[in-house]
């Protein structure tokens, strides 16, 4: 996890310099948003494909029967396609086939809620840049980008291209 936040933070501002250049300190608080957006994201990536001991208790008690279903689907699933077998766990391929789309869809919501969270955080940030100083219109007349379609193309490509890839990853635990 930490290789990959400092290989995509310094992969990140490097492109940022090299696309604002003698802008980048004026639009630092766009770098920023940028930036930080991509480590919550990476951190996601990797974290949620990883084999990890299930933690969902399942007890006797009638309490949480709404998120019964929800407890029992997400147990019964392995946490990504080649995650070795435990101890009391067999994982069919029909498991595994679910687990690659759950872990499609859990990517695609991390990539859709910070797509919107960077874009509506970038243009507040603009329009307050705009409030503050009028006369230092930064990126003036600059089309700004459709916040929804940015977080929908994000939110698809995290959970096709970015799922499958940690989760060839994770084919080491299975052989």
């Amino acid at each position: 996890l930490a290789i990959e936040e400092a290989i995509s933070i310094s992969t990140t501002l490097l492109a940022q310099y090299e696309r604002r250049k003698g802008r980048f300190f004026e639009e630092i608080d766009y770098v920023l948003t940028d930036t930080i957006r991509g480590s919550v994201v990476d951190f996601f990536t990797v974290w949620l494909p990883a084999p990890t001991i299930s933690v969902l208790s399942f007890t006797d008690d009638d309490s949480g029967q709404s998120l019964g279903f929800v407890k029992g689907l997400l147990g019964s699933l392995p946490d990504n396609a080649f995650q070795k077998n435990t101890f009391g766990r067999n994982w069919n391929m029909n498991q595994r086939v679910a687990a690659v789309i759950v872990g499609g869809l859990k990517l695609a919501g991390v990539g859709f809620i910070s797509g919107v969270g960077a874009g509506v955080s970038s243009d507040l940030l603009y329009a307050a840049r705009g409030l503050l100083k009028p006369s230092a219109s930064v990126g003036a007349g600059r089309k700004r980008a459709p916040v929804l379609k940015s977080a929908a193309v994000y939110s698809c490509f995290l959970g096709t291209s970015a799922n499958l890839r940690y989760q060839v990853t994770c084919w080491n635990n299975l052989v």
